[in-house]
């Protein structure tokens, strides 16, 4: 969210309700092909590398591993994946930086949703536009005052607490847990898993009736596998890996699939963003997907890091995840003031009122 990561807390949670986010910090150029994940670095949020070896909290520097690469040895493939793979992928594999379209079983529900995760200074109320508030839940406040040790499962009644808060309060919550590592060594990634499972659990049982998922865990983010094409070697491993992640998919509420900007490369984004929310539904058939999207370039994108996008780039991802999603979470604007002339925003605010005249127009026939 911020910069790097996740998501800040939602408009109508009050400041005790999420305490201030830790930050995972990064520093990786996310063109080199030996990442998967495009990065992040140096932001407060989201940090789509944590499971490629970055994994440093805030406070020190990140070690990025260099010679981690996208081999099928790597990434655990197992030949006798493909064929299965394959058949999953049937009616949906596309050449190369075609856009990957979810099956048709999986299309998304007939009322879009705009979730409102933008921590700008002095920003209006924008339910008054329709859009909806959202609780967003950091490390900080899992682990409030430093206390506990973020790779165990944060303490039981603090969870209960935060979960009874979100209930009452926006009915959803995105929990930003990025440090558990959920690529590599296997037996890592069991014990995370489970840690992640263990967590939505104390959730779930606090407050029955909270939807409740996590950023961007399940499914991984991953650029350049969509970018290979659906019936790559690389495309192939990452679906292994989120067959992987899978159980915890299946367990939340709903998913968060997390598609910021990293290249200008329109084409390309398209390809890796409809490839996320198509691995989101693959993996946990029935449950609502919401998009994460960011009007800005990711910081460790190369030249354009922290810029806004243009008008028609932030037009084509909101009309994209619109086509392909359930509702998407915008977020940005940490340690930004708010202005309502901005572009992204008045490109925001059309996008709003055609989505609610679609509806109506939908549920008048």
């Amino acid at each position: 969210m911020i910069r790097n990561h996740k998501l800040p807390a939602l408009l109508t949670i009050s400041k005790d309700s999420v305490v201030t986010p830790q930050y995972f910090r990064v520093s990786v150029q996310p063109a080199t092909r030996t990442a998967a994940y495009a990065s992040s670095a140096s932001f407060p949020i989201h940090n789509p590398l944590n499971e490629r070896g970055v994994v440093e909290l805030a406070g020190g520097d990140p070690q990025v591993n260099p010679t981690r690469t996208r081999s099928l040895v790597e990434k655990g493939c197992q030949l006798g994946l493909v064929a299965l793979t394959l058949s999953t992928l049937a009616g949906c594999a596309q050449p190369s930086r075609a856009p990957v379209t979810p099956p048709p079983s999986t299309a998304p529900q007939a009322k879009f949703v705009v979730f409102d995760g933008t921590l700008y200074q002095g920003k209006p109320d924008p339910s008054q536009l329709g859009m909806k508030p959202i609780t967003v839940l950091y490390q900080a406040s899992m682990w409030p005052g430093g206390a506990g040790d973020p790779q165990s499962v944060p303490d039981a009644d603090v969870v209960r607490a935060l979960a009874l808060k979100a209930s009452q309060s926006t009915g959803i919550a995105v929990v930003d847990i990025e440090q558990w590592q959920v690529t590599g060594d296997p037996a890592t990634v069991a014990q995370s898993i489970d840690k992640y499972q263990q967590t939505l659990q104390i959730f779930q049982q606090a407050a029955p009736s909270l939807q409740v998922g996590y950023y961007s865990v399940a499914p991984i983010r991953d650029y350049w596998s969509p970018i290979d094409g659906t019936q790559s070697s690389n495309y192939l491993a990452w679906q292994q890996q989120n067959n992987t992640v899978g159980p915890i998919a299946q367990q939340a509420n709903a998913l968060f699939p997390s598609a910021y900007t990293f290249y200008t490369d329109q084409a390309g984004w398209q390809t890796y963003a409809i490839a996320q929310i198509a691995e989101a539904r693959r993996i946990a058939p029935g449950k609502p997907v919401y998009l994460f999207l960011w009007p800005q370039y990711d910081n460790g994108s190369g030249a354009q890091g922290g810029d806004y996008l243009s008008d028609d780039y932030w037009k084509m991802e909101l009309e994209t995840a619109r086509k392909y999603a359930d509702g998407v979470v915008i977020w940005g604007g940490w340690n930004q003031t708010w202005d309502s002339n901005a572009s992204w925003w008045l490109e925001t605010q059309q996008f709003m009122t055609e989505t609610a005249a679609n509806q109506a127009g939908e549920t008048g026939k």
